[in-house]
């Protein structure tokens, strides 16, 4: 007898097809509480438009020393209240939203997931939302912006979704599709309209997001290997800090970036890959990291 056919696989993740419209998130709701999908987004949108009561403002933090900082950094310990799980898989990505009222974290997961999580809920079952559809392959990197949280990653997508009101719509606000570079490995913004791109190519590229969002890109050879990390010099926008797999981490001049051979005005080199690199706020120290020791 004929053998019988092995089963149908599932569909991995980075071989769906890619959405570059407009993209509406069904929220999924609290099970037990037999919440419908348009009552998760709402308490999404209330939790994003409101903060803490006037009542729960936490006094003043005090002025510490730098001994006294150390010491309170170190007697910070992890309660199980502390912990939630806020997308499905592996997380890529995580940005809290800069807001002095409630603490508001994204995060992105290995599948192309985005989850929110409200710390300042104690519920635990309704602290967290999970969007999910509008990314197909890792999200390496997000963004708060306004009303808004973005996210993008290697399906070479950077997408944006306001959270104040509902419908939660993503729309693209970048695709390096038809750019003339590789995957979209790593991005920041830089300034008010400027999108920084690292891509696996080992290329550094730059979108302005008040263009269409497939707009031509101006694209740099900026590495020999993939370029794992970009970062944006907090007070100058015109330093643009990337590391790669080739070791190095260099800082551009965007004045001076010459698509074929780009000029740097730093450059330090690790025995290993260079996988991420941050400015200080004060942007005097550029940090790196690498496999190296």
């Amino acid at each position: 007898a004929a053998a019988a056919p092995p089963p149908p696989e599932a569909l991995a993740p980075m071989s769906r097809s890619r959405v570059v419209g407009d993209f509406a998130y069904e929220v999924e709701g609290d099970a037990e509480a037999d919440e419908s999908a348009d009552a998760a987004a709402a308490r999404l949108v209330e939790a994003f438009s409101g903060g803490r009561d006037d009542d729960d403002d936490d006094d003043d933090a005090p002025d510490l020393d730098d001994a006294a900082y150390v010491k309170s950094l170190q007697a910070l310990r992890l309660d199980e209240t502390d912990i939630v799980k806020v997308t499905r898989k592996r997380t890529f990505s995580l940005k809290w939203a800069p807001r002095a009222d409630r603490l508001l974290i994204a995060s992105g997961d290995v599948d192309g997931r985005v989850g929110v999580w409200d710390v300042d809920e104690a519920d635990g079952d309704k602290c967290v939302w999970a969007l999910e559809g509008a990314h197909v392959r890792p999200v390496t990197a997000m963004a708060w912006r306004g009303a808004s949280v973005y996210s993008g990653g290697y399906d070479s997508l950077i997408r944006a979704c306001a959270l104040d009101h509902a419908p939660l719509t993503s729309t693209v606000v970048a695709d390096y599709e038809d750019a003339d570079c590789d995957d979209l490995t790593h991005w920041c913004f830089g300034g008010a309209h400027v999108v920084w791109g690292a891509h696996k190519c080992g290329a550094l590229s730059r979108h302005d997001t008040r263009q269409r969002a497939d707009a031509k890109k101006v694209v740099i050879d900026a590495h020999g290997k993939k370029c794992a990390h970009v970062a944006v010099r907090p007070t100058d926008d015109r330093h643009v800090a990337t590391s790669a797999n080739d070791g190095r981490v260099v800082v551009w001049d965007s004045r001076k970036l010459n698509p074929k051979k780009p000029v740097s005005v730093f450059e330090a080199t690790h025995a290993k890959s260079a996988h991420g690199c941050c400015w200080h706020p004060d942007g005097e120290v550029l940090g790196a990291c690498s496999f190296g020791s």
